[in-house]
C-alpha cells in the first residue's frame, strides 16, 4: 500500500504536458434499478488511463436521474427527464461556451435515450472522452488488458425507394427485433446498424468507440446521399452506454433535423426523448 502511494505521488511529480479535464457523471435507473458512480473512482480512472497526462482537477458536473418521481410507463416520465437534463446541464454548457473547459471525461450509466440526448446537447464543441463501464467488479472503468481482436465491424443497411421518415435499428449490445419496431410504427421504412455478434461487453477498447463513430458518420453521409434531408429519424436502440452518448454527439443536424428516441418498456417500444 505504501509503495503504491509513493508511486502515485511520483507520477504526479513526473507528469508533463498535462491537460485539465472536467469529470461529468451521469446516473439513472436501469431496469428500475438505481445506479451510482463514485466521483473518486471516476477521477482515478482518468489518471490511470491517461498515465497521468490528464488531470480531472475541475469540479465535477453531475446529472442524477435516479430520483425522477415517476417511472417509464408514466406518460410524463420522459418529459420530466428532458426538463431535468435541460435544467442541470446548463452550467456545464456555459463552462464550455466560456472556454473554461478544455476536455470532458464522461462517466455514464443511465437509460439509452437520456444518454443520447445528453450527447446531443454536448456535441463536438469540446474534446470528450466517454468512458465505458466494464462488467468486472474491480477497476470498472479501465479497459480490459486483452480486448477482442479483431475489433468488431459495424455494418448498416438502408431501404430502397423514397423515404421521408426512417427508423434505424441499433443492434449492438443486444438484438432489436424488426417486428417490435413495426408494431410501434406500422409501415415505417427500416434501416439497420449492427455487428455480427451483439454483446453487452462489445466495447472493450477505444478502437471500438472510434470505429462506431466512423461508421455512424458514414451512415449519415450515405443516408443524405440516398434520401436528402430526412423529416425525422426514429431510433430504436440496443446500445452500450458510451456508444449511446457518442451516437447523440455525432448527429449531423443538417442531415437529420429531428430525432425521436424509443424505449423498450414491458415488451413494447414507447416514444422517449426527441430533439
Amino acid at each position: 500500500m505504501k509503495r503504491d502511494h509513493e508511486q502515485h505521488v511520483q507520477r504526479l511529480y513526473d507528469a508533463t504536458n498535462v491537460k485539465r479535464s472536467v469529470p461529468f457523471i451521469v446516473t439513472g435507473r436501469v431496469n428500475r434499478t438505481f445506479t451510482s458512480i463514485p466521483t473518486n473512482a471516476a477521477r482515478a480512472a482518468v489518471l490511470r488511463k491517461t498515465d497521468y497526462t490528464r488531470f480531472p482537477s475541475h469540479a465535477e458536473e453531475v446529472i442524477d436521474l435516479n430520483h425522477i418521481p415517476c417511472t417509464e410507463d408514466d406518460p410524463l416520465y420522459w418529459q420530466t427527464v428532458k426538463q431535468y437534463i435541460d435544467d442541470t446541464i446548463n452550467t456545464l454548457l456555459r463552462r464550455v461556451a466560456d472556454r473554461e473547459t478544455h476536455h470532458m471525461d464522461i462517466f455514464a450509466i443511465a437509460q439509452i435515450p437520456a444518454l443520447s440526448y445528453i450527447g446531443a446537447l454536448i456535441g463536438d464543441r469540446v474534446p470528450v472522452t466517454v468512458h465505458q463501464p466494464q462488467r468486472g467488479p474491480l477497476d470498472k472503468w479501465d479497459w480490459p488488458t486483452n480486448p477482442a481482436t479483431p475489433s468488431p465491424t459495424f455494418t448498416y443497411t438502408f431501404p430502397e425507394g423514397k423515404v421521408e421518415e426512417l427508423a434505424v435499428i441499433f443492434s449492438i449490445s443486444g438484438v432489436v427485433r424488426p417486428e417490435d419496431v413495426t408494431r410501434a410504427i406500422p409501415g415505417v421504412s427500416l434501416a439497420t446498424f449492427t455487428v455480427t455478434t451483439p454483446s453487452t461487453s462489445l466495447v472493450d477498447s477505444e478502437e471500438v468507440q472510434h470505429n462506431f463513430v466512423k461508421a455512424w458518420r458514414a451512415f449519415q453521409a450515405e443516408l443524405h446521399q440516398r434520401y436528402g434531408r430526412l423529416a425525422k429519424l426514429h431510433v430504436f436502440p440496443a446500445l452500450p452506454a458510451s456508444l449511446a452518448v457518442e451516437m447523440g454527439r455525432c448527429v449531423l443536424p443538417k442531415v437529420i433535423p429531428q430525432i425521436q428516441m424509443w424505449d423498450f418498456v414491458k415488451g413494447n417500444f414507447v416514444p422517449a426523448l426527441s430533439w
